[in-house]
């Protein structure tokens, strides 16, 4: 994994600044098994989602986006999570919701206030990203390059993540099972 990560972030380096850095929120597979309250939560607030692009392996795409460092403790808690989103979603399809920048300014003042009405999915595994002001750019690099990728690219081929946990052999087929 700590070869993958670097390799990304040489090519995010060596990448131009994407031409679609538009604000966007991140609806996660357990974000869209409540759509139909995203969406209302957001018309409630005149937001209306503009392009939505899909997003078909969001374990893998989240650990491009979250995971800044590629220390020991770092790659831990990424290959954590990974493993935690495979457990608890069948389906790891995300979707990034374009946003016009007055819509973007709107859901992130009340970024906690969206999190508060549509409750907590899972611990720890939230239903929506929204990036804040400063990483826009950054995450929409990221994911621009992770869905770039050639399939045969190592990001692309498997890393042994399933079972893995922070604490146990089964930490996270327990926890996937206490939440199901």
């Amino acid at each position: 994994m700590r070869s993958w990560l670097t390799r990304l972030r040489a090519e995010m380096a060596r990448a131009p600044a994407p031409v679609d850095a538009r604000p966007f929120i991140l609806i996660t597979p357990l974000g869209l098994r409540r759509r139909k309250r995203i969406v209302a939560a957001l018309r409630n607030w005149n937001v209306r989602p503009g392009e939505i692009v899909t997003i078909p392996d969001w374990d893998r795409a989240s650990t491009a986006i979250y995971t800044r460092k590629t220390d020991d403790a770092s790659l831990r808690k990424a290959l954590f999570f990974e493993s935690l989103w495979r457990n608890v979603c069948k389906n790891l399809k995300a979707e990034q919701w374009i946003l016009r920048q007055r819509d973007y300014r709107v859901v992130h003042g009340r970024k906690y206030e969206l999190r508060a009405a549509l409750g907590m999915a899972r611990p720890g595994l939230h239903l929506f990203h929204l990036p804040d002001p400063d990483e826009i750019a950054e995450e929409a690099r990221a994911l621009a390059v992770f869905r770039h990728r050639p399939a045969n690219d190592a990001c692309a081929m498997s890393y042994p993540t399933d079972n893995f946990s922070l604490h146990g052999p089964s930490d996270s087929q327990r926890i996937a099972g206490k939440y199901l």
